[in-house]
């Protein structure tokens, strides 16, 4: 076989390859259409989360990260009042009492005020 028909009958079955494989995927997603509709299932819900996911979601977004917020409000608290003694008035105490101030505020704004503005009732800072 010489290198022009070798080349040309690759091409052809390059074609007829393509065209087989969409037409096996167009036959795969037609068939696949027909058996959701014979079983009255709906895409829809199939994307949906079943129940027990959802309230174990629930339960560690709302329920878990509160109480990890107050526990890590109160942990700040005492950081702050233990290193601002007189005894603790070396640079690196300070910046550790800046530290726990800007990680309360952290702390407050995501697991107290992101809650609030999801419920609707406060506006969002602009």
């Amino acid at each position: 076989m010489s290198g022009t028909t070798a080349a040309s009958a690759g091409i052809d079955a390059l074609g007829l390859l393509d065209a087989a494989m969409a037409t096996t995927a167009t036959e795969a997603t037609t068939t696949m259409q027909a058996n959701d509709t014979a079983a009255g299932n709906n895409l829809t819900d199939c994307m949906q989360m079943p129940v027990t996911p959802q309230l174990w979601s629930r339960i560690c977004e709302g329920i878990l990260s509160v109480i990890v917020g107050i526990c890590g409000l109160m942990g700040n608290g005492a950081s702050i009042a233990v290193l601002s003694r007189p005894s603790f008035k070396e640079t690196f105490h300070k910046l550790l009492v800046c530290l726990s101030i800007f990680d309360s505020l952290f702390i407050g704004k995501r697991n107290f005020y992101e809650p609030i503005l999801q419920t609707g009732l406060v506006a969002p800072w602009n």
